[in-house]
C-alpha cells in the first residue's frame, strides 16, 4: 500500500492507496491459462482508497475502499485545463450503479463539491480554487496508482502496461511516470526503456517460457525452457503448473563475470551438480553501467555484468553462466 499524504485544508482527501483485489485477478487468470494485460477498466476499478469530501473539520461524505484511480482519470477528463468547464461534473463509475457518487456543480455563486449520497457540500467557491483542489488530487493519485500496481504485482513492467491505457500514456511517457513514482531504481530506467521497446516491435514482454518442473511443497524452484535455453530459478508469486506457458522477467540476485562467459556457444555447457543455470542469446549492447542487453529469439533480459568484457563479444552468440536466478511473471 502506498501512502499518500493531504494538506489540512483539502476538500477531497484520501487515506492509503492500494489494489488488494489486484493479485486474487492475476492468479485468476494464471489458473485459467490466460494472458493478457491488465485492461484500464481492470486498473482503474482495484487501485482503491478511503475516501472523503470535507468542509473544514466536517464530513460531507465518506466511502471506504473507493475507486480513487476511476474517479482521478474522470476528473482529469472532465477538467483538463484550466477553463471553466461548461458542464458540472457528475461522477459515473463503474462500481456503482447510478452516476453522482461525486459532484462538483456550478451554484452560480461558485462551485461545490458533493454527492448524491450526501444531504450537504462544500460551500461555493470559485473555480480557480476548485480547479486546483481536482489538479492536486489528481496528481496525488496518479503516482500512487503506479506504486499500488506495482506493489500488487511484483513488476515494473506490468505496472507500465497498466497505467499506459489507464491513464492514456504512450508507452515511453507511462515507462518514466512509473520510474519516476516509485523512484531510485538507479539503471533500471534504460532497461525498462529496453524491454518496453521491444514489447512494441514484437509483442513479446520479457521472456515466454514453458514450465518444465516444479518443486515440491513449498519450494519455488522451478525449471523453464525458452529461448535462452533451460533456466533453474526461483518463482516469484504463486506457484506455476508444469506446462504452462508464462512470460517471466529474470533476474539474478549477484552480477555476472565476463570471465565465465562462453562466447559463440549454441549449447549450454556442463557443469556440477547441474544447478547452474545459462542465459543464451546475442550480446545486443552492453551499457556504461555494465548492463548487457541479450535478445534471445524475440526476447531481451538485463544482465548485470561485472569485470572485463572481450572486445568481439557484441554482436556474438554468448552463454552466461547465472546463479541465484529468480522468475518473475509479467502476468501478460
Amino acid at each position: 500500500m502506498a501512502p499518500v499524504s493531504d494538506e489540512p485544508t483539502a476538500m477531497l482527501r484520501l487515506g492509503r492507496v492500494g489494489a488488494p483485489d489486484l493479485p486474487r485477478r492475476m492468479e485468476h487468470l494464471e489458473a485459467s491459462n490466460q494472458r493478457s494485460a491488465l485492461t484500464a477498466a481492470e486498473v482503474l476499478l482495484d487501485v482503491e482508497a478511503d475516501f472523503l469530501v470535507r468542509e473544514g473539520a466536517a464530513v460531507v461524505f465518506a466511502e471506504r475502499a473507493f475507486p480513487v484511480a476511476e474517479l482521478a482519470r474522470a476528473l482529469e477528463l472532465w477538467a483538463p485545463e484550466y477553463d471553466e468547464p461548461r458542464d458540472d461534473f457528475s461522477f459515473d463509475s463503474m462500481s456503482y450503479d447510478v452516476p453522482g457518487v461525486v459532484r462538483i456543480v456550478d451554484t452560480g455563486s461558485g462551485w461545490t463539491i458533493g454527492s448524491r449520497y450526501a444531504r450537504t457540500t462544500t460551500v461555493p467557491r470559485p473555480w480557480p480554487m476548485v480547479h486546483a483542489e481536482v489538479r492536486t488530487f489528481v496528481e496525488m493519485v496518479k503516482p500512487a496508482t503506479a506504486v499500488a500496481v506495482r506493489e500488487a504485482t511484483g513488476s515494473m513492467i506490468t505496472a507500465i502496461l497498466a497505467v499506459s491505457p489507464a491513464f492514456d500514456m504512450s508507452l515511453p511517457d507511462a515507462k518514466a511516470f512509473v520510474v519516476d513514482a516509485v523512484r531510485g531504481i538507479g539503471p533500471v530506467d534504460q532497461r525498462l526503456h529496453d524491454i518496453v521497446e521491444n514489447y512494441g516491435r514484437t509483442g513479446v514482454l520479457g521472456m515466454r517460457v514453458t514450465v518444465v518442473t516444479t518443486g515440491e511443497g513449498t519450494t519455488s524452484d522451478v525449471v523453464v525452457d525458452g529461448p535462452s535455453g533451460r533456466l533453474r530459478g526461483s518463482w516469484v508469486g504463486p506457484r506455476p503448473q508444469v506446462g504452462a506457458m508464462v512470460d517471466i522477467e529474470v533476474e539474478t540476485d549477484r552480477q555476472c563475470e565476463w570471465d565465465d562467459v562462453v562466447l559463440g556457444a549454441t549449447w549450454a555447457p556442463q557443469t556440477e551438480g547441474g544447478h547452474r543455470s545459462w542465459l543464451r542469446g546475442v550480446a545486443e549492447r552492453l551499457d556504461p553501467d555494465g548492463v548487457l542487453v541479450l535478445r534471445s529469439g524475440p526476447a531481451v533480459t538485463m544482465v548485470e555484468m561485472t569485470g572485463f568484457p572481450p572486445e568481439s563479444v557484441i554482436g556474438s552468440l554468448v552463454a552466461i553462466p547465472v546463479d541465484g536466478a529468480r522468475f518473475f511473471p509479467t502476468r501478460i
